[in-house]
Parts: structure tokens; C-alpha cells; sequence
């Protein structure tokens, strides 16, 4: 089941959720791609996400598709949109904390160019 709400303890489900996405079986390809979807609002998903890029005992693949992950849903639910019916849209708290992770995180340089390309 997905958690309302995203702490460390939930990081190896998440990685497990980006495994499928990447490596899919017919069973879980679209179960994965509902699973982000549906979590993509909830508290702790992009700090938790930003956790999985900066930690170099994940793979490259996982690193960048947590990238790609944090994009897409920063482009969806960051603003509210008149066109949009995304609905679901991140807190200002939310956003205000994500901001500060990121902030804190620049001290810390990514390892690999490859993430650093697909992170700006």
C-alpha cells in the first residue's frame, strides 16, 4: 500500500517502485507508473526521492529516473494551473521544506556528471 505521508523507512519501497519502472514485468510496469502518480502530492515523496539521487550506494539508473521523478512532479503540482486538473498540488509547507533540503544539498556535490546534467 502507498504511505499518506514519506519517511526514511519507507526509501527501500520506493527504490523498489523505481526498480519496476525501470526493469518492468507485465504485471507491475503499470502498477509502478500508478503508484508514482498517486504518491507524487504526498508529504515526503521528493525529499524522500532527493535522498535515493544523493545516496552513491544506489545505481546510476535509479539516481537519474529519481531525477526525472522529482522533475515531473514538480512540474505538475508545484502551481496550480487554470488549465490543469491535476489537483492534489504541494503544500506551501511542502514546498518551503523541499527548498531547504535542496538548499542543503548543494553543499554536497553530485558524484556523477551524468546526474548533474539531468538535474539542471
Amino acid at each position: 500500500s502507498v504511505p499518506n505521508t514519506f519517511g526514511e523507512s519507507d526509501e527501500a519501497w520506493l527504490l523498489s517502485v523505481l526498480g519496476e519502472m525501470l526493469h518492468p514485468s507485465s504485471s507491475t510496469s503499470y502498477l509502478s507508473e500508478q503508484y508514482v502518480k498517486e504518491i507524487e502530492g504526498r508529504p515526503g515523496y521528493l525529499e524522500l526521492l532527493l535522498k535515493i539521487v544523493y545516496n552513491s550506494a544506489n545505481s546510476i539508473n535509479i539516481r537519474q529516473l529519481a531525477i526525472i521523478c522529482i522533475k515531473n512532479c514538480v512540474t505538475r503540482r508545484w502551481w496550480k494551473h487554470q488549465t490543469s486538473k491535476m489537483g492534489n498540488y504541494l503544500s506551501e509547507d511542502e514546498k518551503s521544506h523541499l527548498l531547504n533540503v535542496i538548499m542543503a544539498n548543494l553543499v554536497v556535490p553530485l558524484d556523477n556528471p551524468l546526474l548533474i546534467t539531468q538535474f539542471s
